[in-house]
């Protein structure tokens, strides 16, 4: 069982059943929502989804997300006792955690297996969004 299966089985089994044409088509719609929602800029994310939409296997790049999605992690993780004291805004410690998020789902997305990508890259981009739902749809359209 994979991670997506605990929030989306549905979509789970879908991906299981298509073509890996359109797997890498869902996985970039995921990437740019989960971007999209996120509000986060930086030169290597559009080197990582274009890598995924492409399908060239950077492992340089992949590399360089790794590493910003644990420097972004840690930006969370800090922001955490932050949030729940009191001493700042509880968005923006959620801000943290859906560019992490986010991050994350580009570097699960260049994964070397496409199937395992999708499903890495997808469960980490409905982390990254309050509406999940919405997401999930959205790569089910992508998939037809």
């Amino acid at each position: 069982m994979k991670r997506l299966d605990t929030v989306a089985r549905w979509l789970a089994d879908l991906l299981r059943s298509a073509p890996a044409s359109n797997l890498r088509r869902a996985i970039v719609v995921a990437l740019e929502f989960a971007i999209d929602k996120s509000s986060f800029t930086d030169p290597l994310i559009e080197d990582g989804i274009e890598c995924v939409r492409t399908g060239r296997n950077d492992e340089a790049i992949r590399s360089q997300l790794l590493a910003l999605g644990e420097q972004l992690d840690a930006e969370y993780f800090a922001r955490a006792g932050d949030a729940k004291s009191g001493l700042i805004d509880e968005q923006d410690y959620l801000s943290a955690f859906a560019r992490a998020r986010a991050v994350a789902a580009i570097a699960a997305g260049l994964g070397p297996h496409l199937l395992e990508a999708a499903f890495e890259s997808i469960y980490e981009a409905a982390a990254a969004t309050e509406d999940p739902n919405q997401l999930f749809c959205a790569v089910r359209d992508a998939l037809k």
